[in-house]
């Protein structure tokens, strides 16, 4: 067990900036406290070589990569039937959170992620009948007159990061800090939920406001009105819309 556990999104120690910078320095001048370093990361083609060193007193360093999936094919793993009960939750979480409430949060994850307490693996998620089924209701819900195809690809590349971080292991610390909202304040979120440590988050600079901006610009996400129309409403459309309020429940 380490003293603190950093985690970092796309920062130190293989992007130079301020961020960087100052965890670097943070570190490098509280020699006599042990750190543990979660660096998240899109995938591993994303990491090329550190730009600053690693000091003697980081004792673990660790890499999520999100969008470097290993999930064994439908045909390869052993379905397990999601349960009404669990449907019932699954469905129940997205129609709160559309309203702001994610009171049922820790429940979700105790029955899906918790290391423990789990029933179900992901693949349950991805794969399984019943989970096409939350798919459809929710879309029916919507009331979206996009196509299916693309409410589809949006929401699994929407949660397929998010259950790595929470499937993700979580090395053990007095406390955990990140400098960031996003998928490493999530993490941060589980990491105490988890063992029941104190979790401090310093923002440098606007994380959400990063991503809106990001994702305005996309042009990978589907739209459902014209370019003309979206400039004439100011109206980012369903898709981009989404992922911002993604970002924001982070």
């Amino acid at each position: 067990m380490t003293d603190v556990c950093l985690i970092l999104e796309g920062t130190y120690p293989y992007v130079a900036g301020g961020v960087s910078v100052c965890v670097y320095n943070l570190i490098k001048n509280l020699s006599n406290v042990s750190f543990s370093i979660v660096h998240i990361a899109p995938s591993g083609d994303s990491v090329k070589e550190f730009k600053y060193p690693i000091p003697k007193n980081v004792k673990e360093f660790h890499e999520l990569f999100l969008f470097d999936f290993d999930f064994p094919s439908p045909r390869r793993f052993k379905k397990n039937q999601l349960t009404q009960e669990a449907v019932s939750l699954l469905i129940e979480f997205h129609r709160q959170a559309r309203k702001g409430n994610f009171s049922l949060f820790p429940k979700l994850y105790e029955r899906f992620f918790h290391p423990k307490t789990k029933v179900f693996e992901i693949e349950d998620l991805l794969y399984s009948k019943e989970s096409w089924k939350v798919m459809t209701q929710l879309y029916t819900e919507s009331g979206l007159q996009a196509d299916f195809a693309d409410f589809f690809w949006n929401a699994r590349f929407i949660y397929l990061p998010v259950f790595k971080i929470l499937s993700a292991p979580i090395p053990k610390a007095k406390i955990y800090h990140t400098m960031c909202t996003g998928y490493a304040g999530l993490y941060g979120c589980v990491a105490k939920h988890l063992y029941g440590k104190p979790f401090f988050l310093t923002e440098h600079g606007i994380y959400t406001d990063e991503r809106k901006m990001d994702i305005t610009q996309a042009e990978w996400l589907p739209t459902l009105l014209s370019e003309s129309e979206l400039k004439a409403r100011r109206d980012p459309g369903f898709f981009k819309q989404w992922w911002i309020s993604f970002f924001l429940f982070f």
